[in-house]
């Protein structure tokens, strides 16, 4: 029996690696390979290597900050009535552009490191940081921005807070995300719930994405 255990091992192994990275056709043909014996063997030295306390079969872990700049990325594909693919796509229309600093703003003011939106949206986060700044100097992409995010977040947003009386302006610098008011800062996105009619809108907009391309194209 140790036999065909220490022969069960590379058997084994080409089974787990089928089955965390996702390979279902490899991990079907590991299995049909073998006989009943082998298969028992296979399945002690499984069994043998498993951590009881442990998920079975667990793969990658996403990092925490990747869900974030996700949530953030489809909010702003949504709003702007753009494909969210787009927003990660090497493309540089002014309107995917704006898109794009609009996403990494709203990420910074959920203090999202620049080095994980980087990671997450394929940039250099010397990119995320000077597109953030971009959109603190233009005030048209702050306002939507502010939005946005007010969306996320459940934080009024700045055009909000000035109906309230004795609300001081702001500077764009004053509102840049490293200088956001501390409720803000601290309004990480936790659980944000993106409505299903926003889902629905964002397959619509994949759908459509062809005449948004025009439009861009024209713009």
């Amino acid at each position: 029996m140790t036999d065909r255990i220490e022969a069960a091992v590379p058997h084994a192994a080409r089974l787990v690696c089928a089955v965390a990275e996702g390979d279902a056709r490899e991990a079907h043909d590991v299995l049909l390979s073998l006989t009943v014996a082998e298969l028992h063997a296979l399945a002690v030295t499984l069994a043998a290597s498993v951590d009881p306390e442990l998920p079975l079969l667990v793969g990658p872990q996403v990092p925490p900050e990747a869900g974030q700049v996700g949530q953030v990325v489809l909010a702003v594909a949504v709003a702007l009535r753009i494909p969210s693919t787009d927003i990660y796509s090497p493309r540089k229309t002014l309107d995917l552009v704006d898109a794009r600093h609009i996403a990494f703003w709203i990420c910074r003011a959920l203090d999202v490191p620049v080095t994980a939106i980087g990671r997450a949206m394929h940039r250099d986060h010397s990119t995320v940081s000077s597109g953030a700044q971009r959109v603190t100097r233009t005030p048209a992409l702050l306002r939507r921005a502010e939005q946005i995010h007010a969306d996320l977040v459940g934080v009024p947003s700045h055009d909000d807070a000035m109906t309230t009386p004795d609300t001081p302006e702001q500077s764009p610098v004053s509102r840049s995300p490293s200088n956001a008011h501390p409720h803000v800062r601290r309004s990480l996105i936790r659980s944000v719930h993106v409505p299903a009619e926003v889902l629905v809108q964002e397959s619509q907009d994949t759908h459509n994405d062809q005449s948004v391309h025009n439009l861009g194209r024209t713009a």
